[in-house]
């Protein structure tokens, strides 16, 4: 940059000499510009620019050039998953058969079996996490229109649609009816009816809904469930959660499985007799 500057400042005359001109023309005040002063000068004032400056205007440089980056990969990602999912749909049953081909046919109908189990139970997870979501929607949008909160209906749909991450929903939806109430009532007891909403909705959710609709479809325990949300959450975080219930489903699958082969082995038999 300090090599080229006095080529860049010719450019920058080039172009603003003329409009300079023109407005001295038009005004008749002279604009004060010398770019033989700041063509001498500039290359001395990029030398002596701190360590601390460059760095900062590299790494700011960097940064828009990896988020950008990052934003066209976001962009190609969604532009290839409809065509990802054709082709994969299209070849599913191929797919199906070849895994199965390298599987040795005695062990062929049990793997069949739990392969199916799991996908039952994953199936009913979608399911039962998109009814949570539903009614949460509901929730929220009967709340905060009781609340008197603008927007109410679509803060409480946006909200239920995120909780398919379980609590981002939440979080997005306080934040969002919060600066509503405060922008429309200010510090008042609409903000805690506001905060009662969540509050009861979220206790609904993780009390009754979650366990009884999510754990009963996918065949687990409420006390699992629970256990599995704090075990995802700790080691994954919002992505942990996410997984969580799911994982340990297909896992008890494997796990009764494996109980069943155990409890009919000559282990369990011969200790018997």
């Amino acid at each position: 940059m300090i090599e080229n500057v006095r080529l860049y400042v010719d450019n920058l005359a080039s172009f603003v000499g003329p409009a300079a001109v023109f407005v001295e023309e038009q005004t008749g005040h002279q604009v004060p510009l010398d770019f033989d002063t700041l063509k001498r000068e500039l290359p001395g004032w990029l030398t002596q620019m701190s360590p601390d400056v460059r760095a900062g205007i590299q790494g700011f440089l960097g940064g828009v050039f990896q988020s950008s980056l990052g934003f066209f990969s976001t962009i190609l990602n969604l532009a290839l998953l409809p065509i990802f999912t054709f082709y994969l749909l299209r070849d599913w049953d191929r797919l199906v058969r070849f895994c199965l081909g390298l599987i040795p046919q005695g062990q062929q109908p049990r793997v069949v079996r739990m392969a199916a189990a799991v996908d039952e139970r994953l199936s009913a997870f979608v399911r039962g996490q998109i009814t949570v979501c539903i009614i949460l929607g509901v929730l929220y949008s009967t709340g905060l229109w009781i609340s008197g909160i603008d927007l109410a209906v679509v803060i409480g749909l946006v909200s239920g649609a995120l909780f398919i991450i379980p609590y981002l929903g939440t979080i997005v939806g306080v934040v969002l009816a919060t600066v509503l109430c405060l922008m429309k009532f200010g510090a008042d007891i609409h903000l805690v009816y506001v905060l009662l909403t969540f509050g009861i909705a979220q206790g609904f959710e993780s009390w009754y809904l979650t366990p009884r609709i999510v754990g009963e479809k996918v065949g687990l325990h409420p006390l699992v469930v629970m256990i599995a949300l704090l075990v995802g959450s700790s080691l994954g975080g919002i992505w942990g959660m996410l997984l969580a219930i799911p994982v340990t489903a297909a896992l008890n699958v494997v796990g009764i499985e494996w109980l069943h082969a155990y409890r009919r082995s000559q282990a369990v038999h011969g200790a018997g007799e």
